[in-house]
């Protein structure tokens, strides 16, 4: 009886992800912060700093918080972008300090709108469409 309280307690204290994500297109300059992906299926493909949100987690909470476990980097300064699907976009401007990557991701690049469609990069339309978008925005301003 013991082993399935404990093996309860495990479960219902225990963080789940659901299908919800924030992700965050962080500007340097004409520059965005692009991660390697290191785990199947994404292994090789860019993507943007960010990742699921636990259940019933606020979407700006929870970029910040995979922001965080993904670079080191603490984001303040972003504003939202829109919404695809079941993720939420936002864009900021890349906060200073050191990128320390987590095991998910392999390496992090800085390129322009153009460096990506020009060198062949691999990721997915939903993820480019967004950083369209941005560019959009932010050069309006």
């Amino acid at each position: 009886m013991k082993y399935s309280m404990r093996k309860w307690f495990k479960f219902i204290t225990e963080q789940k992800d659901s299908s919800k994500a924030s992700k965050v297109i962080l500007f340097n300059g004409d520059k965005i912060l692009l991660l390697t992906g290191a785990t199947e299926p994404y292994v090789g493909n860019l993507d943007l700093p960010g990742g699921h949100l636990y259940y019933n987690e606020d979407p700006v909470e929870g970029l910040v918080r995979e922001v965080y476990e993904e670079t080191g980097l603490t984001i303040t300064n972003y504003r939202e972008l829109y919404q695809d699907g079941n993720i939420n976009f936002f864009w900021g401007y890349l906060p200073s300090g050191d990128i320390k990557l987590s095991n998910e991701h392999t390496a992090y690049q800085l390129l322009n709108i153009d460096e990506i469609g020009e060198k062949g990069y691999t990721m997915s339309d939903i993820i480019f469409n967004a950083i369209k978008k941005a560019y959009e925005v932010v050069h309006k301003a």
